[in-house]
């Protein structure tokens, strides 16, 4: 890691927080009606066992990410809005072998700042209809969750910030279009696009895919179900019962979140992705430009689930902070087993507990626990593994 820029970004945190705390006059940014975040997020992660064969041994990482949002609101239900990020560190995913990773806020873009996100959002019909369009977050759009949906302010293991069984585009923020109808409060459909290939200048038009229909049955809850499909290229996806490769995979989830007191909420997570198809990388065996084999790039799950809690601080006397805790499972799909070389078919089982301290309303400090047991179904050495960190979050 460089340390020196994450200093200067952590310096730069801090002196933008005192200016914005201090200044008595209008800022450039309010003048030009804009409305501008940033925030770092640190992770140090450790274990007291990883993946080897021979013995088992300590491994701890550190990793980062820098955000800075641009907003600006256009008027006539027109806005525009871009995210770019800069990080480096791959956490404790380059020493496991799991279905679900340990930190889900890995970016490492290698200190370079990219543009992540930049879109034009358009609402129609008293915003009952929203058009947006440009380069999005998938995730934005669908398997949303009030409690388990942001790995920089809650769980961070993958499994609980998304579902792992969802196969999304290889470099995840890509251009296309969101479209979003709520007819009635509690109703909503949305259905997203985003192209997949890496090359512009060749336009895939079946890409990635998704359809969500949300229903809101009361102020604290939400419950969704949706379809996703993908087709990027840069996957080969092999039909392991018919012995062919297919032109993509595709798969449906739901996602819950009820409040059900004024300091607890609950959710779910289910998932179901289709059992005969191993997502993987084309392998040329040969060296004729053909694809002929493959290694398995995601997880050989067919089925996922979570569940979990969040309990305000409020409860107990600290109005800013959270406790969450979640437990979920993946199962090695039977007809991947049956048709490969894996040795076993056994489920991944994930657990996390978190607790995020408010030091103040710009500084978050948030240790956790995971554990992981029959990683990769059991086809790793891995078994009874605990992971422990310690996050860092520092935003205006």
């Amino acid at each position: 890691m460089n340390i020196k820029l994450l200093a200067a970004l952590t310096a730069a945190l801090v002196i933008a927080g005192g200016n914005i705390a201090t200044a008595q006059e209008e800022s450039a940014a309010d003048k030009l009606g804009l409305e501008i975040g940033a925030y770092g997020t640190i992770v140090l992660q450790g274990t007291p066992k990883v993946n080897s064969q021979e013995k088992a041994k300590g491994e701890n990482d550190l990793a980062y990410s820098f955000d800075i949002t641009i907003g600006k609101d256009l008027g006539g239900g027109a806005s525009v809005f871009s995210h770019l990020v800069v990080g480096q560190g791959d956490g404790l995913s380059s020493v496991f072998s799991y279905t679900n990773g340990v930190n889900g806020d890995v970016w490492n873009t290698d200190n370079v700042l990219t543009v992540a996100e930049l879109y034009y959002k358009q609402t129609l019909l008293d915003e009952k209809l929203s058009v947006t369009i440009g380069k999005i977050n998938p995730a934005l759009y669908f398997d949303q969750n009030a409690y388990a949906n942001d790995e920089t302010a809650q769980f961070i293991n993958y499994a609980f910030v998304s579902n792992p069984l969802i196969v999304y585009p290889l470099d995840f923020y890509k251009f296309g279009v969101n479209v979003t109808y709520s007819p009635i409060e509690k109703l909503e459909f949305s259905y997203s696009y985003l192209e997949t290939n890496s090359d512009l200048a060749h336009f895939d038009t079946r890409g990635f895919n998704t359809i969500q229909l949300a229903f809101k049955p009361n102020e604290t809850g939400n419950y969704r179900i949706f379809y996703w499909n993908n087709n990027d290229a840069n996957f080969v996806y092999a039909d392991v019962k018919n012995r062919e490769f297919k032109e993509g995979v595709s798969g449906f989830g739901i996602s819950a979140d009820q409040q059900i007191t004024e300091t607890i909420g609950l959710f779910a997570r289910f998932g179901y992705r289709d059992p005969s198809i191993a997502v993987g990388t084309g392998i040329d065996t040969d060296d004729d430009g053909e694809i002929d084999d493959y290694d398995i790039f995601y997880a050989p799950s067919s089925i996922a689930a979570s569940i979990g809690a969040q309990f305000l601080g409020s409860a107990w006397s600290r109005d800013n902070d959270r406790l969450g805790i979640a437990l979920g499972f993946a199962n090695t799909s039977k007809d991947i087993f049956d048709n490969t070389d894996l040795e076993k078919d056994g489920s991944e089982v994930n657990a996390e507990i978190y607790y995020a301290f408010a030091i103040n309303e710009n500084v978050i400090i948030t240790p956790s626990l995971q554990y992981l047991n029959n990683t990769y179904g059991g086809n790793t050495p891995e078994d009874n593994v605990f992971v422990y960190g310690i996050r860092t979050q520092i935003g205006f």
